[in-house]
């Protein structure tokens, strides 16, 4: 049921202006060993609130089968007709485990920091990290 409102609730807020709908589907992790989760099944909304500026909410199954729910700040440049380069950052909770630097702490039941560089054909977005490279889909209104 709670699919259905949020689905619901997303067509509505699409509806008005500078809206898009955004969806993570893909992940390829570096660590090839640890086994992560690489199929994400995301949906949310960005808002432009400037021009090239997007404020986002995404929520998705994340990398280690928990839910999550992510804010993100996207900057994008138009590099030609069909192209944009960008840069996201933003914070999704919803992790078991989270280890910022390969030796050290693992800190449990924590928010990951979310960033990386973006390259961007509408409707195609590939977000390359340091650890993953994500693949999602933008559908602009």
């Amino acid at each position: 049921m709670q699919k259905i409102y949020l689905v619901l609730a997303v067509l509505l807020l699409t509806s008005c202006a500078n809206l898009r709908l955004t969806t993570i589907h893909y992940s390829y992790h570096q660590d090839r060993e640890k086994g992560y989760n690489e199929l994400h099944n995301g949906l949310g909304i960005e808002w432009e609130f400037e021009e090239g500026w997007h404020a986002g909410v995404i929520h998705y199954v994340n990398s280690q089968v928990g839910l999550s729910n992510a804010v993100t700040l996207v900057k994008e440049w138009e590099v030609s007709e069909n192209w944009d380069l960008g840069l996201m950052i933003g914070i999704a909770d919803g992790y078991k485990e989270i280890n910022w630097t390969p030796n050290g702490p693992v800190l449990e039941d924590r928010n990951q920091m979310l960033g990386g560089f973006m390259i961007q054909r509408i409707p195609f977005r590939i977000v390359i990290a340091p650890s993953v490279t994500i693949f999602g889909l933008v559908v602009e209104f």
